[in-house]
């Protein structure tokens, strides 16, 4: 299954916890770089953005200026404007599906290397095939567009018939 770019969930299979930033981390202060958590206080919000021959530049969702890319060893995000693309730092992904459609590994551009979960971090290792190299991802629902806002507000208020309330 090929993914469109669009908002979604990433949730870490081998260990039921949601994979994002926290909302105290350094990127909310001005800083350059934050880690990428699996954890129950990181945000699974995330931009996926389809650039071509199946790779992604992968964001989170609140910071658009933000870039999933590599650390070290571990996976960050970075700033765009701080950052240029390469062997540390922001990088395209391939998303890869497993045998279930909702559950996917996620490699560095023309690498065996991809995200795998250590503690409560993300890492960034050869993949070994396992539970924790593998990523439940899903369509962010919550989401909505200020055209989808207007339409459930209309849905939910039908509009009130034209009457004197003063004959009432």
């Amino acid at each position: 299954m090929d993914l469109e770019t669009g908002k979604y969930h990433i949730f870490s299979l081998a260990t039921q916890k949601m994979v994002g930033l926290h909302a105290g981390d350094d990127l909310n202060y001005g800083g350059h770089a934050s880690p990428v958590f699996a954890d129950d206080d990181a945000d699974p919000r995330w931009m996926l953005q389809k650039v071509n021959n199946g790779k992604y530049l992968i964001k989170p969702l609140y910071a658009l200026n933000v870039l999933a890319g590599i650390h070290g060893t571990e996976l960050f995000a970075f700033r765009e404007e701080k950052h240029q693309f390469g062997d540390d730092g922001p990088c395209f992904w391939t998303i890869l599906p497993t045998d279930d459609d909702s559950i996917f590994e996620i490699t560095k551009e023309d690498t065996v290397e991809g995200w795998t979960v250590r503690n409560d971090k993300i890492n960034i290792a050869p993949l070994s095939y396992s539970d924790k190299n593998k990523f439940v991802i899903r369509p962010d629902t919550s989401f909505r567009t200020s055209e989808e806002m207007r339409e459930a507000r209309e849905a939910e208020s039908p509009p009130v018939e034209d009457w004197d309330i003063l004959e009432h």
